[in-house]
């Protein structure tokens, strides 16, 4: 089967599917039959999730191109490679780390990501401790002011808040210290904060 063929004809008809309910109650559902060749999971799957995936390489990037050709790109290896996945309640959290990598790796592609210059940056003297209540604001909110975030700001805040990655975690991925990450997540969430006190008081 041509799998770029079929995955191209398949989003086509996402935005004519009318479904009153899902069809697959979980994601392990939805991965079995994704296996299978069945492409209204893989429909449902987009529904429900692409907006998720997308974020993970808007987040990065702050570029809706290039950001909806990783996300399609990302459900195209999700139906290669739906065999190798082999824990199904990982798979949206495989998903965004694999957009989150592509938009990383078009970021050094272009040179548009330093990570030696953030390295200089001064450390924050202040605790990791987050005693903010970000219910005050809708998530719809805080996600777009993220996203117009400066783009070291940006991207920690997006993995730490939206993703859940420690610290460790972010600065294997963008390739900085832990504490440099720690460091523009601190100065990102004060900026973050200021911004909605600002806009949404």
């Amino acid at each position: 089967m041509n799998y770029f063929f079929f995955l191209d004809a398949t989003f086509d008809r996402i935005e004519h599917l009318t479904v009153e309910s899902p069809l697959f109650v979980t994601t392990s559902e939805l991965l079995i039959e994704i296996r299978k060749g069945n492409s209204d999971a893989l429909m449902e799957l987009y529904r429900d999730h692409a907006s998720s995936i997308f974020g993970a390489a808007y987040y990065v990037l702050n570029d809706k191109v290039l950001s909806e050709d990783i996300c399609h790109n990302c459900f195209l290896k999700l139906y290669e490679k739906a065999h190798d996945i082999k824990s199904p309640e990982k798979l949206l959290g495989w998903m965004r780390q694999t957009a989150r990598n592509e938009a990383l790796m078009e970021l050094r592609k272009n040179k548009r990501f330093k990570p030696a210059e953030l390295e200089t940056i001064e450390l924050v003297h202040e605790t990791e401790e987050d005693n903010t209540n970000w219910g005050n604001w809708e998530s719809g909110t805080i996600v777009k002011l993220i996203s117009e975030l400066p783009e070291g700001y940006r991207a920690v805040l997006s993995m730490h808040l939206l993703d859940n990655l420690s610290h460790e975690e972010i600065g294997r991925e963008l390739k900085i210290s832990a504490s440099t990450s720690r460091s523009q997540y601190l100065r990102g969430k004060k900026k973050l904060i200021e911004n909605l006190s600002l806009n949404y008081a």
